[in-house]
């Protein structure tokens, strides 16, 4: 009976990574350069890192999380609203 649990529990895997996997490869890719654009609070261009591996480790099922590691407008705008995710997500994916 464990065996039998086993092999489907192996099968069942298997086929959630085949299906998640590449789904999570391409947002990584598409998400791990900086962008550049204008900041919707200050009007400034900036240049904003999200954090790729995030997104792509939670791409697999539902939408990516995102969260910006990194923004040439910061420390002084650091604890922005963090607005510009919304045009990350209407344009990226």
């Amino acid at each position: 009976m464990n065996v039998v649990l086993l092999v489907v529990s192996v099968v069942v895997t298997a086929a959630a990574v085949t299906i998640a996997l590449p789904s999570c490869i391409e947002i990584f890719h598409r998400l791990r350069s900086r962008r550049r654009l204008s900041c919707p609070e200050t009007d400034k261009q900036a240049s904003v890192a999200l954090s790729a591996g995030l997104a792509a480790t939670t791409s697999a099922f539902i939408p990516p999380q995102l969260h910006v590691k990194g923004c040439t407008l910061w420390p002084e705008h650091r604890e922005c609203g963090r607005s510009c995710l919304g045009r990350f997500r209407s344009t990226i994916l």
